[in-house]
């Protein structure tokens, strides 16, 4: 992987922040969001209790207008004692203390008061699964050697991607970090009494730089970074030029127009881990994968032959 910029370096940092962090360090709050979130706050910490803070996250995550939830946070904060008001304020605001467990986030709360429309937080959510992906590929994650990726009910890890909401690119992700999880736990058990942990990260990174099929998965995720940018182009310039410029950036000097995952790729990859303990988690993603681009196709086929 190439040196990124310090820009490029933080932009790929944060694509790869759980979503609510993702979201607010891309969107910034305006000085009224900035109250309420601060008045959200006090309210909780006048009466600190579990009741207090589902009380608040289910107005603030429910389907009433902003302007409803703003109304409302603003009610209850007029009662509070105006120093616990200023004290919360400068707890979570200027010092950036952490939310309580249970408390709406600062992204939450940007979602919740539609500042960040849900078509927005779905295209970061794609791209953080991107960065993720990249960054894989590239080594860049701590790892540990594995030998099994079932549950115990024999179902496969990360079950939520197998509901209907799951993206490609999400799917994409955790396939390969499971992969390259494979690919070092392989060298792990080679060298082990020889090889100190650099090594095998060493040997790792080589090995998914040579291996053809985590290199397009690479390319998969750079060219989603680029869609995800331009499709944010209109509604934020800022966060699509900052998108856009990582996108490039790791480009560098290799071409990947051209260089797709194809069903030929994926069934070379489940020849490669035959018999590993990550055969069953491969098989049941790649099914999942090869099936929602076969119907992109034969939706792309009826459009087409619809316009005729």
């Amino acid at each position: 992987m190439k040196i990124l910029s310090v820009e490029n370096k933080v932009t790929f940092e944060n694509l790869q922040k759980p979503t609510m962090s993702l979201i607010a360090s891309f969107y910034e709050m305006s000085d009224e969001v900035k109250e309420i979130f601060a008045d959200m706050l006090a309210i909780y910490d006048a009466h600190p209790t579990e009741e207090t803070s589902q009380k608040i996250s289910d107005k603030i995550m429910g389907r009433e207008s902003a302007e409803d939830k703003k109304n409302w946070i603003k009610e209850q904060a007029a009662g509070i004692f105006p120093p616990v008001r200023l004290a919360a304020k400068k707890k979570y605001l200027d010092q950036k203390q952490p939310v309580p467990k249970g408390l709406p986030t600062s992204g939450m709360l940007l979602v919740g008061l539609d500042v960040v429309s849900r078509a927005q937080k779905d295209l970061l959510m794609e791209a953080q699964a991107a960065a993720r992906l990249i960054s894989h590929v590239d080594v860049l994650d701590p790892y540990q050697p594995k030998t099994n990726y079932q549950n115990a009910d024999g179902t496969v890890e990360n079950a939520f991607l197998d509901k209907p909401f799951a993206t490609k690119m999400q799917r994409l992700e955790h396939l390969v970090n499971a992969v390259v999880n494979d690919i070092l736990t392989q060298h792990d058990e080679k060298g082990h009494s020889v090889l100190n942990e650099n090594d095998i990260i060493a040997l790792t990174r080589q090995s998914c730089r040579q291996n053809s099929f985590l290199q397009k998965a690479r390319n998969e995720g750079i060219k989603t970074l680029i869609a995800t940018a331009t499709l944010l182009e209109k509604t934020n310039p800022t966060v699509s030029q900052k998108i856009d410029d990582l996108a490039h950036s790791l480009i560098g000097d290799k071409e990947i127009n051209n260089n797709r995952l194809s069903p030929e790729d994926y069934q070379s990859l489940k020849t490669q881990v035959k018999n590993r303990p990550i055969e069953s988690l491969v098989e049941h993603r790649t099914k999942q994968i090869l099936s929602m681009d076969a119907s992109l196709l034969q939706k792309a086929l009826l459009k087409n032959q619809s316009n005729r």
